[in-house]
């Protein structure tokens, strides 16, 4: 496992996002897309983790807790990286959901529980026509670095909105995509807020074409966790269940640095994710609010490099 030092050593280069980073916050309708809110971002939705046993036998304690507790089983999806199994239940109005929660958290099959809570997007003298543009990568004098760095052979994983993957900056960089969001597939090569992110750190350099990544030599992971809220502008939705599955994903998926420009409430589930990828020796960079002394939720861990805006 690496160490602390050469975790942050790999991510050093991510500091350069925080040029960008700026709140993305919204919550209407994207372009297109069909009237109320998706699955995943449904209110009154509660996550409950149980053993990552048998599907039989996941599928009888799922079936067992809707019936003790009245809920509706509305979705579930396994966590491997961290061996628990996510149910995901409706709670009908009218009862409590802090003491639903409370009640859960007590059962004996119970590892974890928890609302489906919602994030948002955080975003704000080469070849490359608006590299003297990058404030902050020069401030930090990341173009320098690249004569010893420049990413080559680090994978990263970006947990967004989609990245349009045949974009002259980012052809080549990309090796591997999933997308968690339901309405989220048509979406996810137009998507602005998870392009912008992904050309920040590895946008090719040298190419005659846009910007130049901190990393331009690094590969990147994308992980569509996030909704694209309108068409053409930057705001980006997420919700626990989306970004749990991501999360795992690029885990399993081997990345050496995670980015999450985005940010939220505390969260349990992904709490436990975030140590699985401490263990494993990831590097995790995260946006942090604009202010320093409640930068949020995953910037707040002590394992995560959080990242701020600059002017």
């Amino acid at each position: 496992m690496r160490s602390r030092a050469t975790r942050r050593a790999l991510a050093a280069p991510l500091f350069g996002c925080s040029v960008w980073l700026a709140a993305c916050v919204g919550t209407g309708p994207a372009a297109g897309r069909s009237p109320g809110p998706p699955l995943q971002l449904q209110p009154r939705q509660i996550i409950v983790g149980v053993p990552l046993v048998t599907p039989a036998l996941r599928s009888d304690l799922a079936r067992r807790i809707a019936r003790q507790y009245d809920l509706i089983l509305v979705g579930a999806f396994p966590l491997r990286s961290v061996d628990v199994h996510c149910v995901v239940y409706e709670v009908p109005r009218g009862s409590d959901l802090d003491e639903l929660t409370r009640e859960l958290s007590t059962h004996p099959e119970v590892r974890i529980v928890q609302r489906n809570q919602q994030f948002t997007g955080m975003a704000d003298a080469r070849e490359d026509p608006y590299a003297s543009f990058q404030y902050g990568a020069r401030t930090l004098r990341a173009f320098e670095a690249h004569r010893w760095a420049t990413g080559k052979g680090v994978r990263v994983g970006v947990i967004d909105t989609g990245v349009d993957v045949e974009h002259p900056d980012l052809e080549a960089r990309i090796v591997e995509t999933r997308n968690f969001v339901e309405n989220g597939e048509e979406s996810f090569s137009r998507d602005v807020h998870g392009t912008a992110v992904a050309g920040i750190i590895a946008a090719r350099a040298d190419n005659g074409e846009g910007i130049l990544g901190i990393a331009p030599d690094a590969d990147l992971v994308v992980g569509k966790a996030c909704w694209q809220l309108d068409a053409t502008g930057d705001r980006a939705l997420c919700s626990s269940w989306t970004l749990a599955r991501a999360v795992d994903f690029a885990i399993r998926a081997g990345v050496q640095v995670l980015n999450l420009s985005l940010a939220g409430p505390e969260d349990p589930l992904l709490r436990r994710l975030l140590a699985a990828a401490d263990e494993a020796g990831i590097a995790v960079v995260a946006a942090a609010g604009d202010d320093a002394h409640q930068p949020g939720f995953p910037a707040s861990q002590d394992s995560v490099i959080a990242v701020v805006s600059s002017d």
